[in-house]
């Protein structure tokens, strides 16, 4: 059993240190143009990877480095680092047909991967180029999970388009997802020698939360084309052609579990740290408020809120937080601590460690924030427990004194703990006590009155109350909600998996995206977008 073990052990370990990719861009080149040709090599160890091929016929006119990246895994109970390096060599054919790389190894250190031949067709000249395409361009190929990036959406034409239809939106799942509003303006690009407009169709920041290859799903645009020749008046003819960028995979990664600092906020990037604090000597019962302000790139929706301070009569009550654009890639998160002292104490100083990864340098940075001494004085100290308060005895006297403050003692109390009979607001304080009694009552019976409503009857009532005058993010997640309980990054997918008719599907769906835009721009106050009632009437209908 143990051979069996230090058997898979090693299989695993060869598995995962030899893993060898090569791609070549463009996949077909042409005969006399310069083409790359990606080795991608993921290895163990500091050393770096020294590479040979017979280039069988193609000229190497160069060579540089690409990326870098590690991951960390699980084999065999171990944690194990792995290193991914790219390198990009320059290769130009002087002939057309296939070629073959021939004896392809790999050694760093002293272990040697060996590579079948690898074939590549070159071609006379270049295929020929599309007059129009639909393309999704990541900022990045490979990614930290966490590590924010752009995707952007392009629609390349050489041709007239007259309408354009939004038919499918990419649903990116295993990323957290900040759309963007974009500027459709075209521009003028170069691609493949040849000169586009190009416009930006859709755009979003996206977050990997999970680890792997993750799939950027295709946008799809319906288009009308205008093609031929401009017949009598001067009109083209027309078609309307479905366009669908294609699939691409991110290779997602964990920041190394190596040497994790204290106090790692699992943000990747830079950011900075600050804390505020108006004062810090407090009395008893006094509210005691901070704010900590977290300004940069990483995912700040998934980061925990540190403990500034802690004592047993210190009484801590829920963080509110908020997050805000300030830029294309950086975010502001204001996290406002509340805590109500019960007593005298002093908390001394302190150091706070809070740590983030830095995919750039591939290393740990750490910030220290001071805590400030937090006093709080009067009060008495912590109260004491009732079953710590001793009987004190009473005196008691023969005489009138005696008695007034016997009857007194008799007096019956008011719910609000003044005596009614000595009270002249004895009378106020009961009418007070009937009217809290009867709205109570009434509210009780509001609520049983909605519980008998019906789901599509609730949904009316949502939207006539809260949408009808405009529509916010925060307004429609409550509807949405009320059709399907749901996370606000999962609205549009309710949406998409709902028997509705086509039009209502994509009316709800550019308004979840345009609000989750508008929501996280600068004018997020404003975030309100009048709503065709029409579209929610037929919604509400369609629910069975």
């Amino acid at each position: 059993m143990k051979v069996f073990s230090m058997l898979l052990t090693l299989l695993l370990s060869l598995s995962v240190w030899g893993q060898i990719n090569i791609d070549f861009k463009p996949e077909r080149p042409v005969q006399d143009e310069s083409f790359d040709m990606l080795v991608t090599i993921a290895f163990e160890g500091n050393e770096e990877p020294f590479i040979s091929f017979d280039p069988g016929g193609l000229n190497v006119e160069g060579r540089r480095k690409g990326g870098v990246s590690f991951t960390t895994q699980l084999i065999n109970g171990q944690f194990t680092s792995q290193k991914t390096m790219t390198f990009i060599y320059q290769l130009r054919a002087n002939r057309t047909g296939s070629f073959y790389l021939r004896d392809f190894n790999v050694r760093v250190g002293q272990k040697t991967i060996k590579k079948d031949n690898i074939r590549v067709q070159v071609l006379r000249e270049a295929e020929r180029p599309k007059d129009y395409f639909l393309e999704a361009v990541p900022s990045k190929e490979t990614a930290y999970k966490g590590e924010g990036f752009f995707v952007n959406y392009y629609l390349y034409t050489r041709v007239p388009i007259y309408n354009k239809e939004l038919k499918e939106y990419p649903k990116l799942n295993g990323f957290l997802k900040r759309f963007k509003n974009v500027d459709q303006t075209p521009e003028r690009v170069e691609r493949g020698g040849l000169i586009y407009q190009r416009g930006k169709e859709y755009s979003a920041r996206l977050f990997p939360e999970k680890t792997g290859e993750l799939t950027i799903d295709p946008l799809k645009i319906q288009v009308s084309v205008g093609f031929g020749g401009a017949g009598g008046f001067g009109l083209r003819d027309m078609r309307n052609v479905t366009l669908s960028s294609a699939p691409i995979k991110i290779k997602v990664s964990e920041a190394p579990l190596d040497n994790i600092p204290e106090g790692f906020t699992g943000l990747i990037g830079e950011h900075k740290f600050s804390l505020i604090m108006n004062k810090t000597k407090f009395l008893a019962n006094e509210p005691v408020e901070a704010k900590l302000e977290i300004v940069g790139p990483g995912l700040l929706e998934k980061m925990d809120d540190p403990v500034l301070y802690s004592h047993p009569d210190l009484e801590s009550f829920d963080t509110r937080s908020e997050i805000q654009e300030i830029s294309p890639d950086q975010s502001r998160k204001v996290l406002e601590y509340t805590y109500l002292p019960r007593g005298q104490m002093k908390l001394a100083s302190r150091q706070l460690r809070l740590s983030v990864f830095d995919p750039e340098s591939m290393s740990y940075k750490t910030t220290e924030i001071t805590i400030p001494e937090l006093e709080v004085v009067g009060g008495g100290g912590a109260r004491p427990s009732q079953a710590n308060i001793k009987a004190q005895p009473q005196n008691f006297t023969d005489g009138p004194t005696a008695v007034a403050k016997f009857e007194t003692a008799l007096t019956p109390l008011s719910p609000f703990g003044s005596v009614l009979t000595n009270n002249p607001l004895g009378n106020v304080s009961r009418i007070i006590l009937l009217v809290s009694s009867l709205i109570l009552f009434l509210a009780l019976f509001s609520n049983l009155q909605l519980s008998t409503v019906s789901r599509k009857e609730r949904l009316w009532l949502i939207y006539k109350k809260q949408l009808s005058t405009g529509v916010d993010f925060k307004g429609l997640y409550q509807f949405v909600n009320e059709i399907e309980s749901v996370s606000e990054s999962d609205l549009d997918s309710v949406i998409a998996n709902k028997n509705l008719p086509d039009d209502v599907k994509a009316y709800f769906t550019e308004l979840i995206n345009s609000l989750r835009s508008t929501t996280y721009s600068r004018n997020s106050n404003d975030a309100k977008l009048k709503p065709q009632k029409r579209m929610f009437k037929k919604l509400i209908k369609s629910l069975s």
